[in-house]
């Protein structure tokens, strides 16, 4: 879970964008070990976007399920 935030908090997201920001950060996070499953949503209603159509994701944004398979438990 660290990873994931460390990895993509601040990093440019829109309305448009923001399907294919969760599905790189499902892809990524997938290639950790021992991750059999990972579910990422941002919030859109936190969202804010500046002149330019875009704003910065914040941790408080991301909603993150991530199942763990260690040692078939």
């Amino acid at each position: 879970m660290g990873a994931l935030y460390h990895q993509f908090v601040g990093s440019p997201v829109g309305m448009r964008t923001a399907s294919s920001l969760e599905r790189a950060m499902e892809e990524s996070i997938s290639l950790q070990p021992y991750v059999r499953r990972v579910e990422v949503r941002i919030n859109r209603d936190m969202l804010k976007e500046n002149i330019f159509g875009y704003g910065e994701l914040e941790g408080r944004m991301i909603w993150a399920q991530v199942e763990i398979e260690y040692e078939e438990r």
